[in-house]
């Protein structure tokens, strides 16, 4: 009985106070009209949106709905969502929009594992296929990256989640347009994610959305103003903001989608004329001829933006004050008591439900609101400031699930600071979900946090089984279900691509591989690489991660060949360093091997490799070496490390390779030996232009370490003033200093220019490392940043310091200056 007494207590408490925030809010808020704001999409253009909303804001204007299509759509979505003028100012002017945008590759190398690394490096052109049929892609660019960006500013929006677009802060519409029904597709509720990526999908350029039956492109194809959303709503005024682009110039229309843009604004000229004349404002900012993708100037455009609202001010102002003034006179008459206004003060805070964070700090943080009346607008601050708290430390989906007044002043919070409940797999038709859900760093039980989030998508999209993924919270009765939204790419791929050098001429690859059998992310494919000195045969199955554990193997089949020339001293030159060809031989190698081992984070990993080959060294012209062919079978243990940020051109981060090879005849070899291999270079970056990239290498090998297996030195990566495979040896010691720059300037791409000093030795023979052992080599080279690989153009020329007979000094020889050049990717 007392407990059914304390329920209805607390009832009618609650009741109460429901009853005083309704009075309260009829009271203020329907006294003055209510106000829509509409915004245009225009890209780079839309950003002077934000001026405008500024202006709107310091002068007390309340926005009480929005609808925004494109760039608008994001500007107004942000805002509704919880973000302030200044924090949206501050996203945009700390956001690198080129990048953003880019159309390259949008899986960062950090994320991939080292196999997925080399396979990355190889060739430039990836086709992929369903069946015998090419997959022509939707957009140039599946739009991963703007994706990613507008899902982190949501989850950390302070109204997140909400799956309808009315619970928002303001009540919010994202327009977008169909590609199947050509029909207008108004988004008010489900994913604000979606909503905001599909309103912005430029034709062409970024892949469209696909929302169960419908294909979503920018919504400006049919409504860049959409007024009459608005107008739907029954507010009084009607403010909106024209950020479309005039046409462009012959000159400015040179990419596809420059060209789609045109076509937008040809065809939706009339109509946006007709949605302007419904409006009660038009806020048009002088921006001209600027370009919808110039990002350059972003200030400009947010002055301009202020300085359009400014001029309007005084006219929303009247207008606002004689709608208020309409309100007022009839209001009173309809019975409306307003002078329900009594809150009690706030005397306490109490905080419930699983907590990790020190309610001390929620008290301190609130302490400016005691004694202060508990209104609506106190609770909203109050409500806010604590998200704001949460979102700050990365808890995106932390909420407020209740809270209670009591009459004496205690204003009570139950707290969901976000556990995750469960999670599912959105979109996944063929890949299992195991493989999936293996890459994320959270799981049921865990705090959802917006690193995690990110690491866990950043994982997900390295798998490179997907064009988009994205991450969701839905509730459902009180429970927080991460749903991780993917959708999956065709899985059979063929990559090319071709390379020309002074050593190897003409080069050409042919990868054709499942990239996802069993379902599984695992991959089976045939590669053919090489040209007329070098061929490369080779059939891989291959294994990233078994099951959920971090082990990865990989089984393979080869059968490749390379031509090495000899070389011996020139007689008819002035010193030894002048050398020429003596000989050419094929050295030939076909068997298998067997790797296993585990990855190590994303950046290394530890393997032990058995290899099994038939080694034949055959004549193709002169001398130089001896002919011989044998069965070879090693085993090797292998530590390989990878943190560069570019293949081409790293500017930060490490490359380690490390083995230990031994080959005995108790595991069926016919040529017995020890090698011990290491190599290891680094990339620091100083005012983003100046690399400095130091390298050293080390090999040591027993005396009966097969020609076949020997180390090399010379080359345009090697060693500058000798030729590729100058010379073989058992014995190696290498380091290479290199210097580079990133020039200025661009000769049709990105250019840099190189230094390098190189300092090395090599010998068939133990022999002590002295200075006297060593050669020394110099060389520039000029580099250009290519779609097809680095292009390269280098001068180099070795010298020793040669000791003088009888003389207490040395004297330096040099050898030719040797010129070289490549183009492509190294197989």
């Amino acid at each position: 009985m007392k407990t059914k007494t304390y329920i209805n207590f607390l009832f009618k408490i609650l009741l109460c106070n429901v009853l005083c925030f309704h009075a309260y809010l009829f009271s203020q808020d329907s006294l003055r009209p209510r106000v829509a704001l509409v915004l245009s999409g225009g890209g780079a253009r839309g950003i002077s949106q934000i001026g405008a909303l500024r202006v709107l804001e310091q002068n007390n204007i309340p926005i009480d709905f929005i609808v925004g299509n494109s760039m608008g759509s994001v500007v107004g979505g942000l805002y509704a969502s919880g973000y302030s003028v200044a924090e949206i100012e501050s996203i945009t002017l700390h956001t690198d929009w080129n990048k953003l945008l880019s159309i390259s590759g949008e899986t960062e190398r950090q994320f991939l594992y080292i196999g997925q690394k080399q396979d990355e490096e190889q060739g430039f052109l990836l086709f992929r296929m369903d069946g015998f049929q090419p997959v022509l892609p939707s957009g140039i660019s599946s739009g991963q990256r703007i994706t990613n960006f507008l899902n982190e500013l949501c989850l950390q929006s302070l109204y997140y989640p909400q799956q309808d677009f009315d619970k928002l802060k303001i009540p919010f519409r994202s327009v977008a347009t169909d590609l199947i029904s050509g029909k207008r597709v108004v988004m008010e509720r489900g994913s604000l994610t979606e909503a905001l990526r599909a309103s912005i999908s430029v034709p062409l350029m970024f892949s469209p959305l696909i929302k169960d039956s419908m294909v979503l492109l920018d919504g400006g194809l049919i409504s860049n103003i959409p007024v009459d959303i608005a107008q739907a709503t029954n507010c009084d005024i009607i403010i909106a903001v024209n950020t479309t682009s005039e046409l462009r110039s012959h000159e400015q229309l040179d990419a596809p989608w420059e060209s789609a843009d045109q076509i937008m604004n040809i065809m939706t000229a009339t109509s946006n004329q007709e949605q302007l004349s419904d409006a009660n404002i038009i806020i048009t900012p002088a921006l001209g001829n600027y370009l919808s993708s110039d990002f350059s100037r972003l200030p400009f455009l947010i002055s301009q933006g202020e300085k359009a609202a400014q001029e309007n001010l005084p006219l929303i102002q009247k207008l606002f004050n004689e709608k208020q003034a309409e309100k007022s006179a009839i209001i009173p008459k309809e019975g409306a008591d307003s002078s329900v206004k009594q809150f009690p003060l706030l005397r306490a805070l109490r905080f419930e439900g699983k907590l990790s964070a020190d309610d001390a700090v929620l008290r301190k943080m609130l302490h400016e609101f005691f004694g202060k009346e508990i209104t609506l607008h106190t609770h909203k601050i109050i409500r806010e400031r604590i998200l704001k708290y949460y979102r700050n430390a990365g808890l995106s989906i932390a909420e407020i699930d209740s809270f209670q007044i009591s009459s004496d002043g205690e204003l009570l919070f139950n707290i969901d600071e976000g556990y995750i409940d469960s999670v599912k797999v959105v979109g996944n038709y063929r890949t299992q979900s195991y493989v999936i859900l293996r890459e994320l760093p959270f799981e049921t039980g865990d705090i959802f946090t917006i690193e995690n989030m990110r690491e866990g998508r950043q994982n997900i999209m390295s798998t490179g089984l997907f064009d988009q993924v994205y991450i969701e919270v839905e509730k459902e009765f009180h429970k927080n279900i991460i749903a991780i939204h993917v959708r999956e790419k065709s899985s059979e791929l063929v990559r090319t691509g071709f390379r020309f050098d002074n050593e190897r001429n003409f080069q050409f690859l042919l990868d054709v591989r499942q990239a996802n059998v069993f379902s599984a992310g695992q991959d089976f494919g045939f590669t053919f690489a090489g040209g007329f000195r070098d061929r490369l045969f080779r059939v891989r199955y291959n294994v990233n991660r078994l099951f959920n554990t971090y082990f990865t193997g990989n089984i393979k089949a080869h059968y490749k060949f390379r031509d090495v020339y000899t070389y011996k001293q020139d007689t008819t030159e002035v010193n030894e360093l002048y050398r020429s060809v003596a000989g050419e031989y094929r050295q030939i190698k076909y068997g298998g091997t067997f790797l296993f081992g585990t990855q190590v984070a994303r950046f290394g990993n530890v393997t032990a490799e058995w290899r099994v080959e038939d080694n034949t060294i055959s004549k193709v012209t002169a001398n130089g070496f001896s002919p011989e062919r044998f069965t070879l079978s090693s085993i090797s243990f292998n530590i390989a490390i990878d943190s560069e940020n570019d293949y081409v051109f790293p500017t930060s981060g490490i490359r380690f390779h490390g083995s230990y090879e031994i080959a005995t005849k108790e595991i069926g070899s016919e040529r017995s030996y020890t090698k011990l291999y290491a190599s290891h270079q680094s990339f620091w970056t100083l005012f983003r232009s100046h690399t400095l990239r130091p390298r050293i290498t080390f090999g040591f090998a027993d005396a009966t370490l097969p020609l076949s297996e020997k180390f090399s030195l010379g080359g345009l990566e090697s060693f500058y003033g000798l030729q590729e495979d100058d010379t073989r040896g058992r014995q190696l010691f290498l380091i290479n200093m290199e210097y580079r720059y990133f020039l200025p300037f661009r000769i049709f791409f990105d250019t840099y220019f190189k230094v390098r000093y190189d300092l090395g030795m090599l010998s068939d023979q133990i022999r002590s490392i002295a200075m006297r052992n060593f050669q020394h080599g110099a060389g520039v080279e000029l580099a250009l940043d290519t779609p097809i690989g680095s292009a390269s153009f280098a001068l180099g020329k070795e010298f020793i310091f040669k000791q003088e007979k009888k003389v207490l000094k040395s004297k330096v020889e040099y050898g030719p200056t040797l010129f070289y050049f490549s183009i492509g990717h190294r197989f």
